[in-house]
């Protein structure tokens, strides 16, 4: 049977320099671990603090409800569109006044036309 050379110095000195670094490799992997799971529960506990500040806040009396403001808001629209009709009406209630206003003073200055000739 023929046996095999046994592994030269070099080769031992190679092998143990990558046992080495795989082992640095995956001690830096695990400490990477560790410090995202202490990144996580910091996370997690400032969160929950977060979340219990926020619930146990007094109501501030001076913040309307969303629904009180569309209701005012609605309210609001509701009279100025009111208004919009109103306006609408009396400046159609003048034009046709002006109209019949210019129809009035033209029949006037046909009827006497001394008074256009001042």
């Amino acid at each position: 049977m023929a046996q095999t050379p046994p592994p030269s110095k070099d080769k031992k000195i190679k092998a143990a320099t990558r046992r080495q670094y795989k082992s640095q490799k995956q001690q830096y992997y695990r400490e990477q671990q560790r410090d995202q799971v202490v990144a996580m529960r910091k996370l997690i506990h400032d969160l929950q603090a977060e979340r219990q500040r926020l619930s146990t806040r007094p109501k501030s009396k001076s913040v309307l409800a969303w629904k009180d403001v569309a209701v005012a808001l609605k309210e609001y629209a509701d009279e100025s569109l009111i208004e919009r009709h109103s306006l609408q009406a009396t400046r159609e209630k003048h034009i046709q006044l002006l109209l019949q206003l210019n129809k009035w003073i033209a029949q006037a200055s046909m009827d006497h036309p001394q008074l256009s000739t001042s």
